[in-house]
């Protein structure tokens, strides 16, 4: 028969010997005899550091004997206490009477200059519970690092031994000291107001393109705190999240809707819809050029091509000095500080981008346009159509907007807009007509360069590129066919000039596409025209 070693509980008085009861004790059966196996040796730590001259105790489970394998860097008693003498690694082993051993592995290090507590200071709702932790220098070690309260009324230690444990029990304000075993020390002051009645999320619905990152923030009432925030999504397919200092940071990983969802510590909670598009292949701003005096104010917007998303639009301007951004994100507002030429981007998260000129000027100029302005709605029959516009535009960057005045009876102005073309410009006080199209023609302005276009398409299709030199504009390019009315009216072949040489129709159609689609051309109406004068303070 084999016996096990370990320890026996007889539940019975007796054993059983060929059925009969020995000692006079009562027969048994062996389900009355229970045999437990004595539990494995274990140690309270199995590897560990310590700093010089820092004390712990070792524990086992079982009685055993106690020795170093290295006295010369640590010492221990039979107690288990051992003591750091010289930096180094030895083993602590402890043995049982039967020869079971077990081992801790421990590092002696430098003993800590300081220690660093986790946080400085941490605001926290009533009822709420947070743990802290500390660290101490490269090379040096702290195995003994205990921690109070400075007032119990406020903070309630759960856990005082290695990390800090605490709850808050009342509003107020105590400090969470952390000490090494050499008595430096370090300390985070806890700050604790009323539990919050809710949770609120900074949006409550987004909409994000593929890959973009983006970053919700959460808020409680006034007066009250929540220092742990937890935030969660119920489709991780389409967008990712994880809690950095208090707030959400999202991401679009796939097309798709999300509930992200933020939860404090009573069990409050918000949420925000997210959707997820495809990523922008463009951005559009809702002006390509404005004109401003000094000291005017605006504010700029961008917009997507349908069926792609980005939450985060961020406005700047190419000049500080010029143009002074007072709001960068989502839209850009800014105020006109001085005169000169500046640009105002809009930038999408994957770096797509659209810009709008922005031209500070004088104000020289304002009355002599107000002045046309006021003497065409009297006298010109044009503006009888109820569909004028005007638009101030700088070609040369000098300083002085020009005018272009614009009327029609098509109200789509997207691209170009079929048009009666007027452009000033305005010299010492004076008005000076630039051009002037007695036809019906559309007109566009090269966003970057002093240039203007004008095509006309009644009977013959004709386009015209002229540039601002001072006070005139000279041809720098023309084009015409007859490809249209004209040909169907008499019946000629179409004819196909470039500056007033013929050629073939392809070389026609490639010379215009080419020479218009180097510049980037935006129409003189900027938007749709509206049906009464508008004064100059509200011209953009």
């Amino acid at each position: 028969m084999k016996i096990l070693k370990g320890t026996a509980i007889l539940t019975a008085a007796a054993v059983i010997l060929g059925g009969a009861a020995f000692c006079g004790l009562p027969a048994v059966t062996g389900a009355d005899l229970t045999v437990n196996a004595a539990q494995p040796l274990t140690l309270n730590k199995t590897q560990m550091s310590m700093g010089k001259g820092e004390g712990y105790q070792l524990k086992a489970n079982q009685n055993v004997k106690w020795r170093t394998s290295a006295p010369k860097i640590l010492k221990v008693d039979q107690n288990g206490n051992v003591t750091a003498i010289d930096n180094g690694i030895a083993w602590i082993t402890g043995r049982t009477d039967d020869g079971t051993e077990k081992s801790c592995k421990i590092t002696v290090k430098n003993e800590p200059s300081k220690i660093t507590i986790s946080k400085s200071s941490w605001t926290m709702g009533t009822g709420e519970s947070f743990t802290l932790s500390a660290s101490v220098p490269d090379g040096s070690a702290a195995a003994v690092r205990t921690y109070r309260t400075s007032n119990s009324s406020v903070i309630k230690m759960t856990k005082t031994d290695w990390t800090g444990a605490f709850t808050a029990v009342n509003p107020g304000v105590a400090w969470v000291t952390v000490r090494a075993y050499n008595g430096v020390e370090s300390s985070c002051k806890i700050t604790v107001k009323d539990e919050p009645s809710k949770v609120s999320l900074s949006k409550s619905s987004v909409t994000l393109g593929l890959g973009e990152e983006f970053t919700l923030t959460s808020s409680v009432p006034a007066g009250t705190a929540a220092g742990v925030r937890t935030y969660s999504s119920d489709n991780t397919n389409a967008v990712t999240v994880k809690e950095v200092s208090g707030k959400g940071m999202l991401k679009a990983s796939g097309k798709g809707t999300a509930n992200v969802k933020v939860k404090i510590y009573n069990g409050k909670e918000a949420g925000c819809r997210v959707t997820v598009k495809n990523a922008p292949t463009s951005v559009n701003i809702s002006k390509k050029s404005l004109v401003m005096s000094v000291g005017d104010t605006y504010t700029l917007s961008a917009s997507l091509p349908e069926g792609e998303g980005c939450a985060k639009r961020t406005f700047r301007t190419s000049n500080s000095n010029i143009i002074k951004m007072t709001k960068t994100d989502w839209t850009g507002s800014f105020k006109a500080v001085s005169p000169g030429v500046a640009w105002v981007t809009v930038r999408t998260y994957n770096g797509k981008e659209a810009n709008c000129k922005i031209s500070v000027v004088t104000d020289e100029w304002k009355q002599v346009y107000q002045d046309i302005i006021d003497n065409m709605v009297k006298t010109d029959k044009v503006f009888d159509s109820g569909h004028t516009s005007y638009l101030l535009h700088d070609m040369d960057n000098d300083g002085i907007p020009e005018l272009f005045i614009s009327s029609t009876k098509n109200t789509n102005a997207s691209y170009k807009t079929r048009t009666f073309n007027r452009i000033y410009t305005c010299v010492n006080e004076k008005a000076v007509l630039l051009h002037d199209t007695s036809d019906i023609a559309e007109c566009g302005i090269c966003q970057d360069k002093p240039y203007v276009v004008l095509q006309g398409f009644v009977q013959v299709h004709a386009t015209t590129v002229m540039q601002k030199k001072g006070i005139q504009l000279n041809t720098v390019f023309s084009a015409y066919d007859t490809d249209g009315n004209y040909s169907k009216i008499t019946g000629e072949k179409p004819v196909y000039s470039i500056n007033n040489k013929t050629c073939s129709k392809s070389s026609y159609n490639y010379r215009i596409k080419t020479y218009l689609d180097m510049k980037k051309w935006y129409p003189t109406v900027d938007g749709s025209p509206v049906s009464t004068p508008i004064k100059f303070s509200k011209v953009r």
